[in-house]
């Protein structure tokens, strides 16, 4: 054994397997490099772009529009990674935003087939495919959609090409534009969603605020590297700090203001104002997707050339109009004649403008002046429709007056009346109306012997009408005598049915009146409506429906019926050769005896009913909306009250009140101002340092105001030297900080300032410079000593 030595241990030669793992390690370190530094602003920028789209996308999917979007959040950030992908490739500049947009089309379209029933791919695409042609085809040719297919798909590809959108728009452009997309599709679903939904409004001006402070530093990073100037890497963190407490005062301010419902009226207006060009874009919306829930309360009719039916409602209590009138009536805005299996429509129309007081009626009809009727309507919310009763005969507005174009007396032919131009709240007006008072003896006298322009119009019926309707109408009407015993055996049929505003949209495709009889059973006023209408015509019956609002409640402190939005209702209306037309109630929650209509009394009024167009009636309460509009008929004498709550004494008192909250306004944000201003100052110029770095600036700051300032070729224990010739009691202190300022700067690390110094005295030294110059002649020692320094 003594011959025996111990070899030492020989290193281990790398195997292919270690070698192979080194290399891996090498590459996956490179790969997180160029991950971390891949997008050239930064992930931070990314995260919160997406989270900027990711707050509108989380809010459409929490309204809950349509009970189930697969995939939203999975799609939406599919669109954000490609976004990145896109914005950091900087070759070519239409054809890769064509190809990742027709990507993620075709995503929406695989997630929207989840949807779709069926056993193959291609039987889910097809069905998919064919319902989004017809959703297509109501919006472009006219017409209502029931289908929530459409807006799934439409939902989908929104929400990726948002977030798609948002991202490229944060990379590339970093400027306030990248919140404009988004801030469009945010306000415009919080318009249909209930206040407590703003919260999400809340959230996305969080974001958005951080977003614009990101995009910011990145900006004037650019300037630096630019002028060859190196931020430090703290510098970012300090201005996202600072992002976050401007994007917290922007949460607060904005959280703290009130809505416009709840601000002056002159807002309202003016909201109102920048609101009516969009008033169309709103009626197709509702056209094409009538099967929506509603979310909050809005106003149910836009009275526009189409009525879909729709499923749930949510109405207002808030005032419409005020209407001065000497019994109740139903005041009607539109009237509807084509009846389809959405809804309802306008046959070919005539547009004729006509001028206060001038006739509407354009009939010759024996003399009546008791059923002549003067109704003033004080507005309290924009609009342009001018609201009517029984047969509008003139206005002291200019009106812009549809009719049918068809044959036949203007009268029965008036569809609508439109001011022509907006009439915004307080505005007061008067229609003069003809409403006949009609016993159920006269309606029973009547012949069914309509004229030829009446029933081509008012009896007609699509020709796929259901069979089981007009068995229906056939089987309720059998034992009828007469069109009057008609028209009350189909609306106390339709009053057996119950009303409620929680209910379904009818199925796609499937006729809504239908639905209603047979299936749902249960609806409000557009079914019930719709209902007697249809079934009216089905027995040769002549009907139409109309729209507007029920009597309201009479408030005898203004003499007038307070009409609210939930006063919003639709009857139907039918035509008697010798009366024209007279509304009935078929809506259970309502009174059978519809305001206008037939009164249950056995003394007959008159055998024909009607007016002589030069027996005007009484103009003596007509509301004028300019002094021209007066014909030379019109009494001279004749003066308008400028009294009360709704004359330009009330005016006055709703403008000094406006002009108080204004000025409230005002006197809070100059307080702000003030304050902030104070804080500021006290900040930047007054508190006690905490780094050499701050003092020296803060000094700087102090001597400028005084007419001080630093030149370029002056160093810092110059520029101290100068200020201390100008105040000798500070100038020890001033020195001490020039010098605590150039340790700092050329040992590249913060310091505190020492402690020999005393900050206050050359605070208060420098203010006290800097108000002797606002002294004429004080200064001027300040400013020989500084020129001479």
């Amino acid at each position: 054994t003594s011959g025996y030595r111990e070899q030492p241990p020989q290193p281990s030669l790398p195997t292919d397997a270690d070698a192979l793992r080194v290399s891996l390690a090498k590459s996956l370190r490179r790969v997180g490099q160029r991950l971390l530094y891949y997008p050239d602003t930064g992930w931070v920028t990314v995260v919160l772009a997406y989270a900027l789209a990711g707050s509108v996308i989380w809010s459409l999917d929490a309204a809950r529009w349509v009970p189930d979007l697969p995939g939203l959040i999975f799609i939406t950030v599919t669109g954000a990674l490609l976004g990145l992908v896109v914005a950091q490739t900087r070759r070519g500049v239409l054809l890769p935003h064509i190809a990742v947009i027709a990507f993620g089309l075709t995503q929406a379209l695989v997630q929207t087939m989840l949807l779709v029933p069926g056993a193959s791919i291609e039987g889910r695409l097809l069905t998919t495919v064919s319902r989004v042609v017809l959703w297509a085809q109501a919006l472009l040719e006219g017409g209502a959609s029931t289908d929530r297919l459409a807006f799934v798909l439409l939902l989908l590809f929104g929400g990726w090409l948002l977030s798609y959108v948002t991202v490229v728009l944060a990379l590339r452009s970093a400027s306030i534009w990248v919140v404009l997309p988004s801030g469009f599709v945010i306000l415009s679903n919080l318009t249909y969603l209930p206040p407590r939904a703003l919260v999400w409004l809340l959230l996305y001006l969080l974001v958005a605020a951080l977003l614009l402070v990101r995009l910011t530093y990145l900006e004037r990073s650019r300037a630096w590297q630019a002028a060859r100037a190196t931020p430090s890497r703290a510098l970012s963190l300090h201005a996202l700090h600072a992002g976050f407490w401007f994007a917290a005062i922007v949460f607060a301010i904005t959280s703290a203001i009130p809505t416009i419902q709840a601000g002056p009226t002159f807002i309202k207006v003016a909201w109102a104002e920048l609101r009516s060009p969009i008033g169309g874009a709103e009626s197709a919306f509702t056209r094409i997707f009538a099967s929506l829930p509603a979310r909050r309360s809005l106003s149910l009719y836009g009275f526009g050339g189409e009525l879909p039916f729709r499923g749930n409602i949510s109405l207002s209590n808030e005032i419409v109009m005020l209407v001065e009138s000497d019994e109740p009536l139903y005041w009607r805005a539109r009237t509807y004649d084509v009846y389809n299996a959405w809804g309802w429509e306008n046959g070919p129309l005539v547009v004729d403008d006509r001028r206060g007081l001038e006739d509407l009626a354009g009939s010759s009809f024996s003399t009546c002046p008791e059923c002549v009727r003067n109704i003033t309507i004080d507005l309290r919310s924009p609009s342009a429709t001018v609201y009517t009763a029984g047969t509008p005969l003139r206005t002291s507005l200019p009106v812009r007056a549809r009719y049918l174009a068809s044959e036949g007396v203007e009268g029965v032919r008036l569809v609508k009346l439109e001011s022509q131009r907006v009439l915004q709240p307080n505005k007061r007006y008067t229609v003069q109306a003809f409403i006949p008072t009609v016993t159920e003896e006269d309606l029973r006298a009547q012949t069914d012997s309509y004229p030829r322009w009446v029933t081509e119009q008012f009896v007609t019926l699509p020709d796929d009408f259901s069979r089981r309707l007009t068995r229906l109408a056939e089987a309720v009407t059998e034992d009828a005598q007469d069109p009057y015993d008609k028209v009350v055996s189909v609306r106390d049929f339709l009053r057996t049915y119950d009303y409620s505003q929680d209910i379904q949209a009818p199925p796609p495709g499937r006729d809504a009146v239908e639905f209603f009889l047979f299936g749902q059973k249960v609806g409000y006023s557009d079914y019930f409506g719709s209902a007697m209408v249809v079934l009216l015509r089905a027995v040769d019956v002549p009907a139409r429906l109309a729209v507007g609002y029920a009597t309201g409640d009479y408030d005898p402190d203004v003499n007038a019926y307070v009409v609210r939005e939930s006063d919003a209702h639709a009857w139907a209306e039918v035509y008697f050769p010798d009366f024209g037309w007279l509304p009935f109630e078929p809506t259970p929650n309502r009174s059978v005896q519809a305001p206008g209509g037939p009164r249950g009394v056995t003394t007959s009024s008159f055998s024909t009913l009607g007016l002589n167009p030069d027996a005007g009636g009484d103009l003596s309460g007509f509301a004028f909306e300019d002094a021209d509009l007066l014909d030379s008929s019109f009494d001279p004498d004749f003066t308008i009250d400028f009294d009360g709550e709704f004359g330009i004494g009330g005016a006055l008192i709703r403008l000094m009140d406006a002009l108080r909250i204004v000025g409230i306004a005002l006197g809070a944000v100059l307080a702000l101002l003030l304050t902030s201003a104070a804080l500021l100052l006290w900040r930047r110029g007054l508190a006690r340092p905490r780094t050499a770095a701050q003092a020296y600036a803060q000094m700087v700051r102090l001597g400028r105001l005084g007419g001080v300032g630093i030149r370029d070729d002056e160093t810092p224990e110059e520029y101290a030297d100068r200020l201390a010739r100008i105040l000798p009691p500070a100038g020890d202190a001033m020195r001490v900080i020039a010098r605590s300022y150039g340790r700092s700067f050329y040992g590249a690390k913060e310091t505190s300032p020492d402690d020999s110094f005393e900050w206050d005295v050359v605070v208060w030294r420098l203010l006290a410079l800097a108000l002797r110059r606002l002294v004429p002649g004080r200064g001027s020692r300040s400013r020989r000593l500084a020129y001479e320094g």
